[in-house]
């Protein structure tokens, strides 16, 4: 379609993303010049469902008026080929799922300031009666503004719920039918996982506590379960586990509002978005301005890379629908060294009904078989973990792997295990290599863990070793030590 114009208005100029609902694309307006991101409903979709969501986010949209909801500026009809379509403004910039796909857990700061904005357009869409339903990573988009501040913008209405006006004064959009399953399941609330059609705004916040816990702890609450059917059962029946255990560098204070608003019963959350940013306004101004350097710690901190749209979900509409990464600023140099994490394809996803535990596996005592070259070993859910990622060693589409302390209570134990992981990864590293051919590096603490020496006698636990519950190992090769 490249090159055709729209209504006689739109001519589209490059594809900007391509998702189950329809293809974006970045358009120019015939008369103004002006840019603009044009999202195309797919033939198969323009009538029934696929109609009625794409019309829905439309009417929803235009009933809030928010810096942080992106903006719908037109929708049409094409009448020589038929095709619907919905025209936005074009952002700048790149959306959560995909900075966390690059840099791992974010800083505490820049989590927080996300939160706020995000809640300020949730506020504005409550306001206006409307229920977003599929708040996660994917759909909150970092625009960045002509002096490198960066505004969250909501995008993807597509299933929201606009909820009837008191004295039945507008007809209630509820696209809930038994048998369905809308949202993404990661980021979904216990009663919309119930199918409840009286679900309201309080799915929302709990969606955002998803995000927050997933910013903050590098994956979503229940993202260690193997399959829909156990993540949907203990969404309903099992509180997440506790921030603090999961991720004990997030003051607990902190971890409390998370954990509020992760409450299964929607009356033990923040009642409201205003609520629940005013819980957060004690620990970030929701007046801050939120900057690039601000979202990572230490040395990870960097702007934005330049990169292509994430792939679209299978179960909502793309995440460039609304806003698609558009015309973005020349790709950023990376820092010096292995500080700065690589992008990866799937570290962390909040889309794929199948792939929930793909990137995060516990280690169970036993080996078992290895089921793909991407698996690290088989899950288990332990009560304390480490988390190692191998990208740097294995490359960017290695997955991350989770080992309980519960197993392996010693470093040589731990040592021991990793390696047999990298093996099964594909790494040509013989026994006894650690120190030589690879080894550990703590991002959090700048450290290298020192190979236990020890020959015979006690072995050196985790805790002499400084390995805490919680914590984020890199896998690297010993030249990087020189770098850090």
């Amino acid at each position: 379609m490249i090159g055709e114009t729209l209504g006689k208005t739109y001519k589209l100029i490059s594809l900007l993303g391509r998702g189950g609902m329809g293809a974006v694309y970045e358009a120019a307006h015939t008369e103004t010049g002006a840019r603009v991101a044009v999202k195309v409903l797919h033939h198969h979709l323009a009538e029934g469902e696929g109609l009625r969501r794409f019309r829905r986010e439309a009417q929803a949209v235009a009933r809030v008026q928010s810096p942080h909801i992106v903006r719908i500026l037109d929708t049409g009809t094409d009448a020589s080929s038929g095709n619907l379509y919905l025209v936005t403004e074009l952002l700048e910039g790149e959306d959560l799922q995909r900075l966390i796909d690059r840099i791992g857990t974010l800083s505490l700061r820049g989590a927080l300031g996300i939160a706020s904005q995000v809640l300020q357009g949730l506020a504005a869409a409550h306001a206006a009666r409307v229920v977003h339903r599929d708040i996660k990573p994917a759909n909150l988009f970092l625009a960045r503004g002509p002096n490198g501040a960066l505004t969250v913008k909501i995008l993807d209405f597509g299933i929201a719920k606009v909820r009837s006006e008191p004295l039945g004064l507008a007809q209630t959009t509820d696209l809930t039918v038994t048998g369905n399953l809308l949202g993404s399941p990661l980021y979904m609330s216990p009663e919309q996982v119930q199918n409840s059609r009286d679900v309201d705004h309080r799915t929302d916040l709990w969606s955002l506590g998803c995000v927050l816990y997933a910013a903050l702890a590098g994956r979503a609450p229940h993202q260690h379960l193997s399959s829909i059917g156990q993540l949907l059962v203990a969404i309903c029946v099992t509180p997440a586990r506790s921030l603090v255990e999961v991720a004990p560098w997030v003051p607990a204070d902190v971890a409390e509002v998370v954990e509020r608003a992760l409450a299964i019963p929607a009356e033990s959350r923040p009642q409201s978005a205003e609520a629940m940013l005013s819980e957060l306004a004690k620990f970030v101004s929701p007046g801050e301005t939120l900057r690039e350097d601000l979202l990572a710690t230490g040395d990870r901190s960097r702007p934005l890379a330049s990169t292509p749209p994430s792939p679209p979900s299978s179960m909502s509409t793309s995440r460039s629908t609304l806003g698609a990464p558009g015309r973005l600023a020349a790709p950023c140099a990376p820092n010096p060294g292995f500080v700065a994490p690589p992008s990866s394809e799937r570290p962390l996803r909040g889309d794929e009904p199948t792939a929930l535990a793909g990137s995060i596996t516990e280690v169970a005592p036993s080996e078992g078989p290895r089921p793909s070259a991407r698996s690290a070993v088989p899950m288990r859910v332990g009560s304390r973990h480490v988390t190692v990622d191998p990208r740097r060693f294995l490359g960017t589409q290695s997955e991350l792997w989770t080992f309980s302390l519960d197993v392996h209570t010693h470093l040589s134990s731990l040592i021991a295990r990793i390696w047999k992981a990298l093996r099964r990864a594909g790494a040509k590293v013989p026994p006894m290599s650690y120190g030589a051919e690879w080894v550990l590096f703590e991002p959090r603490t700048k450290r290298f863990v020192e190979d236990d020496k020890r020959e015979g006698g006690e072995r050196l636990s985790l805790e002499a070793a400084g390995i805490r519950p919680g914590a984020v190992l890199w896998v690297v090769t010993p030249e990087e030590r020189g770098t850090a």
